[in-house]
């Protein structure tokens, strides 16, 4: 899954959750696998692993960018933005280790981390060219929601 729906659905958890940050951050670290479980678009479904190395990280950052951009909005003045912005970074971290190098390479071979990549990667299912719109799908659904939850606006405390 692209960095922006992992971005916004994991400060969406923060913002749940910010009541107990730490929890709202194990959430949205763990919450990363149940997105990646699901069918969704990645630059190397489009391009294959060996595809243009230019272009995929192009994408990934103009992704980033946008959904950073975007989440800066949608935080400004919330209570809840520490929190909320911990939970984003989480929620991302396991694939900024996995493709920035040269952390990346290392990331993917050491022994401490190297079965959790192979995991990581292993509940991921591939999208075929005839499902792209399902996979883009599912992310523009992920990321509607999400921005949706940080919109929303607090819960009104209720009267006794």
């Amino acid at each position: 899954m692209m960095g922006s729906s992992h971005l916004l659905a994991s400060a969406a958890i923060g913002r749940g959750l910010s009541s107990s940050p730490w929890a709202a951050v194990a959430a949205s670290f763990g919450f990363h696998f149940v997105l990646d479980s699901l069918p969704h678009l990645d630059s190397d479904d489009v391009w294959g692993e060996s595809g243009p190395l230019a272009l995929v990280i192009g994408v990934a950052v103009a992704d980033f960018t946008v959904a950073g951009t975007l989440l800066g909005f949608l935080l400004r003045g919330r209570p809840w933005r520490r929190t909320a912005l911990w939970c984003a970074l989480s929620g991302v971290v396991l694939d900024l280790l996995n493709t920035i190098p040269p952390i990346g390479p290392w990331f993917k071979s050491w022994r401490g981390t190297a079965r959790l990549d192979r995991w990581h990667h292993a509940i991921q299912p591939d999208v075929q060219p005839d499902a792209y719109l399902v996979g883009f799908g599912t992310q523009a659904i992920v990321i509607a929601i999400s921005v949706w939850l940080l919109l929303r606006p607090a819960r009104s405390p209720e009267r006794e």
